[in-house]
């Protein structure tokens, strides 16, 4: 089956007359198999899509943020929109999945969210992992 190429379209990414920043975070880690073969449609997504901010987290690498969040399943995907949590949960790794599921959320006027994040753990992904 040969899947059709992942279409963004930045429209997508405005809700009224103020853009969103789209941060997505692929929480993994590098001893996850599954993590380390899905590198490659995570640099794919960030060359389609550069208006959205991806990035790689290693959750290892930064247990003073993560030790507290629940990660049940790797990957997992953290979706924040203008640094707010709006989505957080295990994913299909597949490209078109993670799309759908970004501009699904891109597109929401409330968070995707079935609990709050602690405030901490916020403060620390802004200051440490989310562009300024």
């Amino acid at each position: 089956m040969v899947s059709s190429p992942v279409q963004f379209d930045d429209k997508n990414l405005r809700l009224g007359p103020t853009p969103r920043q789209v941060d997505v975070l692929f929480l993994c880690a590098e001893w996850c198999g599954v993590c380390r073969d899905l590198k490659g449609m995570f640099e794919e997504l960030s060359a389609i899509q550069p208006s959205i901010h991806w990035t790689w987290v290693d959750v290892e690498d930064h247990s003073e943020i993560f030790d507290d969040l629940e990660l049940d399943t790797f990957p997992s995907l953290l979706v924040m929109l203008n640094k707010r949590p709006w989505f957080f949960g295990s994913i299909e790794p597949r490209k078109e999945v993670v799309f759908r599921i970004v501009t699904k959320i891109s597109e929401s006027p409330s968070p995707m969210i079935s609990a709050p994040i602690d405030a901490t753990v916020v403060e620390l992904l802004r200051s440490k992992i989310l562009r300024q």
